[in-house]
């Protein structure tokens, strides 16, 4: 267990989550290659862990952010 309570796993989550939507929020970057970024093996299974964290896509939530701004 990691200081907290938290597993690997769940710190792991937490901060692949909060890099994604920085470099989301932040780069023009495509969403396979923050994909690979932050570790994960393709674009699919990042975007079924996207939309996990936020009920959307990663490009979802980037057009979303674009829009607010």
């Amino acid at each position: 267990m990691a200081q907290g309570g938290s597993s690997y796993v769940e710190v792991l989550d937490r901060a692949r989550f909060a890099i994604s939507r920085m470099l989301l929020k932040e780069t023009e970057l495509s969403i396979k290659l923050i994909a690979e970024l932050i570790g994960y093996s393709d674009a699919a299974s990042f975007n079924r862990a996207f939309r996990r964290w936020t009920a959307s896509t990663p490009q979802g939530w980037r057009l979303e952010r674009q829009l607010r701004a």
